[in-house]
């Protein structure tokens, strides 16, 4: 289970599934995209639920969700200030400084690939 579905998504699931059976619940490891699908291409899960993209010619992957991800910033940041005022363009989003995910974070993946057409990287803070 990838980070962002074991904090979010899968207790709720859980709590509905198991509530009754609680005397045998599911073993459930949280780690990032990379770490699940090593997991299970090594025997080590059954299953894994993970956000990012999954290249292992070994695992077989189907979409299970949808989901979408926003940039934010605080309110008193220069570009969320400026964008009250009008569209933040593209080379200042370039010459900013991105708080991303660990390296092998489906998100942080998911997010790199949306923007790297238009930023063609992020820089890191």
């Amino acid at each position: 289970m990838s980070a962002t579905i074991g904090i979010y998504v899968l207790p709720p699931l859980l709590a509905s599934a198991f509530g009754k059976h609680a005397s045998n619940p599911p073993l459930v490891k949280i780690r990032n995209t990379a770490e699940i699908a090593a997991a299970v291409a090594n025997f080590e899960l059954d299953l894994g639920f993970i956000e990012g993209p999954c290249t292992d010619a070994a695992l077989e992957v189907a979409p299970w969700r949808t989901d979408a991800t926003l940039v934010v910033g605080a309110p008193d940041h220069p570009l969320a200030l400026q964008s009250a005022r009008r569209e933040v363009t593209l080379d200042e989003l370039r010459a900013a400084h991105w708080l991303l995910r660990e390296p092998g974070s489906g998100t942080r993946d998911a997010d790199e690939q949306a923007l790297a057409p238009y930023l063609h990287s992020l820089r890191s803070a």
